[in-house]
């Protein structure tokens, strides 16, 4: 699994978006995983930034800053991680790279937020956790969820949501495909418009037929409609995201987990997926 891996991309990095969408996909690449012990240690809520950011200290607050690297100290910062695994994700899919790099562009900027909330909420709901969990043995705090009902549904409603229908490895395999085969968002031409169109109908009917294999044909066709209802909800969740995020960096509070290097002259990920 890509997120185990000793892979760890940080803001510091500064890699642009434009340039994160060329190329092949890195999942082909062995990177190792990281150290066992990570999942091993006791979660430390600190270590992890909320997806939202919204456990940010205030300019005021003192925050010792340090480099987060896989290999030194078996952390990643996950809400930019997950985004830049999210881009990797959509670039083992061969439509993907059919497209012009604007409407590469608008398609990342559309989808991977939401691919990459669906990724960490199923990982959480696959080891049992009832709240946002990595791979790292890094998790939400409960007092961090409680405290706003937007951090709520982002780390724990989305899991339960997930738990609820039951969804298993392959119903989740060709969701994410059905999520990032979206045609319609704008900026795309008629033809890559029809292109993500007869793909995202592909995996419907391959979730669909699955689904009455495993499920038998009287459940079928209600789960499936949920789970398409799902992708509606999981989008919902990630514009009122992109909406945070847009008043925290009007309102001066540049979004900046502790415990990393604020990428001075670089661009910031986050800004290019959300804004």
């Amino acid at each position: 699994m890509f997120r185990r891996s000793c892979f760890a991309p940080v803001p510091e990095d500064g890699i642009p978006l434009v340039v994160l969408i060329r190329g092949h996909s890195k999942f082909a690449i062995d990177f190792g995983d990281m150290p066992s012990t990570a999942s091993e240690r006791p979660p430390d809520p600190r270590a992890e930034a909320d997806a939202m950011w919204s456990c940010v200290k205030p300019a005021t607050d003192s925050c010792t800053r340090k480099t987060i690297s896989c290999l030194e100290n078996n952390k990643k910062v996950w809400p930019h991680a997950d985004l830049v695994y999210a881009i990797e994700y959509l670039k083992t899919f061969e439509f993907f790279h059919r497209l012009s790099d604007d409407e590469k562009i608008h398609l990342v900027r559309w989808v991977v937020a939401i691919c990459a909330h669906v990724t960490c909420s199923y990982f959480s709901n696959k080891m049992k956790s009832n709240r946002t969990f990595h791979p790292d043995g890094s998790m939400m705090s409960e007092k961090c969820i409680a405290s706003s009902p937007r951090i709520r549904e982002f780390h724990f409603d989305s899991i339960e949501r997930l738990r609820e229908l039951g969804m298993n490895e392959k119903e989740y395999v060709l969701l994410k495909a059905i999520i990032v085969c979206d045609p319609a968002i704008d900026g795309l031409s008629d033809y890559s418009r029809t292109m993500l169109d007869e793909q995202r109908t592909r995996y419907a009917k391959s979730l669909f037929s699955y689904m009455t294999a495993q499920r038998g044909p009287h459940n079928a066709p209600g789960r499936f409609l949920e789970m398409l209802k799902l992708i509606d909800w999981f989008r919902g969740v990630n514009e009122r995201r992109k909406e945070h995020h847009l008043l925290r960096v009007a309102a001066g509070l540049r979004p900046n987990p502790c415990g990393t290097e604020e990428p001075k002259g670089k661009p910031v990920l986050q800004d290019e997926i959300f804004l």
